[in-house]
């Protein structure tokens, strides 16, 4: 059960999945556009999950990986660890 003080202070600023995939299409001289198109989604989905607004499935966690040479599971730990801390 979470205190009080933990309510008011978190423990660190955890930093959503969607940062690290813009820094990964920086790195690899992508674009957005780059990741819908690889998404074969909707472009609002992308948008989204750039946006940290919708959570990283395992079929986007795959794409991903394959993206920019991380595991599939690599991205869904970092999902799993923003989406624990927003709770």
């Amino acid at each position: 059960m979470e205190t009080k003080l933990e309510k008011q202070y978190k423990p660190y600023l955890n930093i959503g999945p969607g940062a690290f995939i813009k820094e990964e299409l920086d790195t690899n001289g992508l674009t957005d556009r780059d990741l819908i198109n690889r998404f074969n989604h909707s472009e609002q989905l992308a948008l989204d999950i750039l946006n940290d607004r919708k959570p990283i499935n395992s079929e986007i966690a795959d794409i991903l990986g394959e993206m920019f040479g991380q595991s599939a599971t690599y991205w869904l730990n970092l999902n799993n660890l923003y989406q624990n801390y927003k709770q």
